[in-house]
């Protein structure tokens, strides 16, 4: 006996999962991962609901890549690094820095520096 859900897979040209990331657990359900199974050959799409209530962006990635096997239409995802921008080029001077040179940002201005031992310890 069929159920509703499989027999439209048998008339479906492409599958829609719809996964709610605010559940706890990074799995897809083993009913949805057996009609997917069953369908292989129906293209499918991972829809993630609800992550505007998700804390931290960067899990989403993470949840993306188990979800999807960490493959995405049959590749590998990259996860590349992000470039800063302005803001990187500031720390680095002039935009150009050396190899081994680190660059670092300062949170204070020299002269926040000078200040009083009892204003650092007020503020640190």
């Amino acid at each position: 006996m069929r159920n509703g859900p499989e027999r439209a897979l048998e008339e479906a040209s492409h599958v829609l999962v719809v996964h709610d990331s605010t559940l706890t657990g990074d799995y897809i359900h083993h009913r949805v991962l057996h009609l997917l199974h069953r369908y292989p050959h129906l293209t499918s799409s991972l829809v993630i609901n609800k992550i505007d209530l998700v804390q931290r962006r960067s899990d989403l990635l993470e949840l993306v890549r188990i979800l999807c096997n960490n493959q995405v239409g049959g590749e590998a995802i990259k996860v590349m690094k992000s470039r800063m921008g302005r803001l990187e080029k500031l720390a680095s001077g002039s935009g150009r820095r050396r190899r081994n040179e680190e660059t670092t940002l300062t949170l204070h201005m020299d002269e926040e520096r000078e200040r009083s031992e009892q204003w650092r310890t007020k503020y640190r």
